[in-house]
């Protein structure tokens, strides 16, 4: 039949494209749980750290200022944790308990699949809200409506703008389906009936799509990488200088200028290593 070879090799590159898309997907899936369960360390880490510098007395107004910023990250990451926790375990009881289509819609076979620490790995990696802001750069009430409107579906009654870059992120709609929505999924079964040269043009133009995404997934997926590095670095770090900074008083005015100066060094190193649990992917270092 004519074009039939055209339409077979269309296929053909689409269904690869789609494997490639498929991989690049776990393999995010399973960096974002990584870096999730390296800032879980991490924050017992930052715990320590703050407990001790703020039991320190005597301290000046601007040693006081970074503690503050410290307890406000700390704040941050565990009020988004308990969100997030909060509606994965809701959502998979509405699931189990109803069926419920909405449910599903929102978190499909991804929390069973692939558990509960996968589903908050990329909930807090990737979650936004529907202004396109990350869910981990706000806080209070903004962030927990945000968390409940991303994992509950709310991104889809707001026209689909709650995933940060939209199509750049089809392998996560769902948000935890790992489908690429409305392209592959469809592709595979819609595009083989019809004409062939017409076959062959909307085939080719999904893979290109997916290709492009796929693209987009291997540069989230460095993001990760980089990001989980420079949590791995402070987390070995930050407890060594902890080490040495104990054995001092926990008297501000009774230091050393060099006891002093080794104290400055933790509290910033401190607030950084804070600031790392709630980094996004996209935000300037």
């Amino acid at each position: 039949m004519f074009n039939n070879g055209l339409k077979k090799e269309s296929l053909a590159r689409l269904r690869n494209n789609k494997e490639k898309n498929e991989t690049q997907s776990k393999i995010l899936m399973e960096k974002s749980e990584s870096l999730f369960l390296k800032r879980q360390q991490l924050k017992s880490v930052v715990d320590r750290t703050y407990d001790y510098i703020n039991s320190m007395r005597n301290t000046p107004q601007n040693y006081d200022t970074e503690v503050q910023k410290i307890k406000f990250e700390l704040g941050r990451y565990e009020e988004l944790l308990r969100v997030v926790n909060n509606e994965i375990k809701n959502s998979e009881k509405n699931i189990a308990a109803k069926g419920s289509v909405a449910a599903g819609a929102a978190l499909g076979a991804g929390v069973a699949a692939f558990g509960p620490s996968a589903a908050m790995g990329v909930a807090m990696t990737f979650g936004t809200a529907s202004t396109g802001t990350a869910i981990s750069a706000l806080s209070g009430a903004a962030a927990t409506n945000a968390a409940l409107a991303w994992l509950g579906g709310g991104a889809l009654t707001a026209g689909g703008a709650g995933m940060a870059g939209g199509s750049a992120l089809l392998a996560l709609a769902g948000p935890l389906g790992w489908a690429i929505g409305g392209i592959g999924l469809t592709a595979a079964g819609l595009l083989t009936n019809g004409k062939n040269k017409k076959v062959a043009e909307q085939a080719n133009e999904a893979a290109l799509e997916i290709e492009a995404n796929t693209k987009v997934l291997i540069g989230l997926s460095n993001e990760v990488d980089m990001i989980q590095t420079n949590v791995r670095k402070i987390k070995d770090e930050l407890p060594i200088l902890l080490g040495k900074c104990s054995s001092f008083a926990r008297d501000y005015m009774s230091l050393t200028d060099n006891q002093r100066y080794m104290l400055g060094t933790l509290v910033n190193n401190t607030n950084a290593a804070a600031q790392l649990l709630n980094k996004g992917i996209g935000e300037n270092a």
